[in-house]
């Protein structure tokens, strides 16, 4: 996926060892067509309420969850971001907590009256100066003619206050027992992380650590195992992670279901877990209502009967190894073909060295050598090299492997292959075919990954209600003008709403849609009786094809049809409105929808 590849020493030393970044396309391919299947509307979460919702109140909650979701958090940006990690790992959880985080800052502010510096300042002990200095600057701001005082001052700066959802790795994320199909049958989840001492001196500091073991979990940093993901991602990235200062604290964020108080009913505990010391570094009930789960899992393959999905860059492995496999032994060839060796007499050893500067091999090169090796004619004559490269049947051979990897994952390179003399549209055809099947598979994918988006909104509605304010702003457009509201807490609580994707299928598409329009326009258009019993078919397909492209200002671009008694509407039939030039004009223009509709 990241199209690290490790040096090849086969068939020999230096081998060619370039990848050709199979994976990573078609996750780019997939994420490309998954963003734009998902994102391409404005609201992309739909409110679903029952009867005890209130239109008015579903639309006001639709608006404002949708704010707050693309806006006010990173809600928008996880489920944008989770195409790649969902084709490489196959599940992908995020966990959603309240952040809030506050930072020391500086600004300014200029006075230019002594009224409104008394009112920031009523006395020298709030001004943090001595008497004299406050009352010089009172006695300046009063005298002098257009006064400009400007006061620094230190403030605490909220800079992130709202639900964080964490986009975790499978290989961070935790969960028991191993054979539950759903997270909530599981006695233990949640994600593994890595800190460093300062980090778990300020959890220290802040509470959100119990001191006594953390301060162990500090004395084991040192012998803590490296974080072997990030490692791998940093070298990747060209940074070189190693030594001491790179040890990290390895701890486990977990969820915990059990019956602690041996009531006979299950409780869930939220706890920091130190796997080097073993401690507890924290432990506390688990505080989210209705005991909805902090960690939601989306997948685009749903395997029966188990909690994980399937990984789309596993099920291709062996064919991404097999197109790189090809490709270097196209390159092999070539260094071979490209580069010949020579079998030559023993006696022009001393004459004639293949090896040395002089007799390198390339274009135009002349090599020397006794007449009696020059055959009969003793003339010069050009060396013929034979051509062994038979590299195209390994090309073949790949394009073979990439529609076998098409088949199998669903997203199409659109790589139709020759055309045939037959049918010289076939490679177009063949690439529109393949497109539409691909369209139709990742609709499938999308289906699958609706199921997450539910449970991930009612989590982000749980912690506004629990920890957010009593009035939440946000802004909607009122008139076509921004426009700041009001929704109450309580209403993000209610259960009579609930949420999920609003996302078209790709196989509705504007593009798909327009496609099937401009296939009845060209069918009509290459049939004349069809224009003569139903003169406005083009009419109506032309609104058609507006409908189906969704532009913003539709009735500008559709036509009425014609009053009763005339066959073509007079803004499209030339003079007359009718008869052979309105039909002429129609099909000018239709000829040219159909060809658009074709590419």
């Amino acid at each position: 996926m990241e199209g690290v590849t490790e040096e090849v020493d086969f068939p020999w030393s230096g081998a060619s060892s370039v990848t050709m970044g199979t994976a990573a396309g078609m996750a780019r391919t997939m994420s490309a067509t998954f963003r734009r299947a998902i994102f391409s509307q404005g609201d992309f979460l739909i409110a679903k309420g029952s009867k005890a919702a209130t239109k008015l109140d579903g639309n006001k909650v639709e608006e404002a969850v949708n704010y707050l979701a693309s806006e006010h958090n990173n809600f928008l940006d996880t489920l944008r971001n989770m195409s790649i990690p969902l084709f490489r790992d196959g599940t992908v959880p995020v966990m959603g907590e309240w952040v809030r985080k506050v930072e020391k800052a500086v600004d300014y502010k200029t006075y230019q009256d002594a009224d409104s510096f008394r009112a920031d300042y009523p006395d020298a002990e709030t001004a943090g100066i001595s008497e004299q200095k406050y009352s010089n600057t009172i006695k300046l701001l009063e005298t002098t003619y257009n006064p400009d005082v400007t006061v620094e001052y230190e403030y605490n700066e909220v800079v992130y206050d709202a639900p964080f959802f964490t986009m975790m790795p499978l290989s961070r994320f935790v969960f028991y027992p191993l054979s539950i199909e759903d997270l909530k049958e599981a006695t233990i989840y949640g994600r593994q992380f890595f800190e460093s001492e300062e980090e778990i001196e300020y959890k220290i500091k802040s509470g959100e650590y119990d001191e006594e073991p953390a301060r162990e979990a500090i004395a084991g940093v040192s012998s803590a195992v490296d974080d072997q993901w990030g490692l791998s991602r940093e070298a990747i990235e060209g940074i070189s992670s190693s030594g001491d200062e790179n040890k990290r604290m390895e701890g486990y964020r977990l969820v915990l279901r059990m019956d602690l108080d041996e009531d006979g009913i299950p409780e869930k505990y939220l706890l920091t877990y130190d796997y080097t010391s073993g401690r507890i570094l924290k432990i506390r009930k688990y505080s989210l209502r209705k005991n909805i789960d902090c960690i939601v899992l989306f997948k685009f393959i749903h395997r029966d009967g188990r909690l994980l999905g399937v990984s789309l860059a596993g099920d291709g492995y062996d064919q991404f190894r097999m197109i790189d496999d090809f490709h270097r032994h196209r390159q092999n060839v070539r260094a071979i073909t490209d580069s010949p060796a020579f079998i030559a007499p023993e006696k022009l050893k001393d004459q004639m060295d293949f090896g040395s500067e002089d007799f390198i091999w390339r274009p135009g090169v002349t090599i020397w050598c006794p007449d009696e090796y020059l055959g009969t004619g003793k003339e010069p004559h050009q060396m013929i090299v034979q051509n062994l490269d038979h590299s195209g049947n390994s090309l073949d051979e790949e394009g073979g492997v990439l529609r076998f990897l098409e088949m199998r994952l669903g997203p199409s390179q659109g790589m139709s292959g020759k055309e045939t003399l037959n049918d010289p549209k076939a490679p177009a055809t063949k690439t529109l075919a393949l497109l539409r099947q691909a369209t139709f598979r990742t609709d499938d994918y999308i289906f699958e990954f609706k199921r997450g988006v539910g449970p991930l909104t009612e989590l982000m509605l749980a912690l506004y209600y629990q920890y957010g304010e009593r009035s939440i702003k946000y802004m909607t457009k009122v008139g076509g003008s921004p426009m700041e509201m009001e929704v109450e807490r309580s209403l993000l609580g209610q259960d009579a709403f609930s949420f999920g994707l609003r996302a078209s299928e790709l196989a509705l598409s504007p593009e798909y849609q327009m496609e099937k329009v401009a296939a009845l326009i060209s069918a009509a258009a290459a049939n004349p009786a069809v224009l003569q019993s139903k003169p406005d078919i083009f009419i109506s397909l032309w609104n058609s094809f507006v409908l189906a492209a969704r532009p913003s200002d539709p009735e500008s671009l559709l036509i009425q049809n014609s009053p009763m008694g005339q066959n073509t509407p007079p803004a499209l039939g030339g003079a007359g409105g009718s008869g052979p030039a309105g039909s002429e004009a129609l099909q000018a223009m239709f000829e040219a929808t159909k060809s658009m509709g074709g590419a």
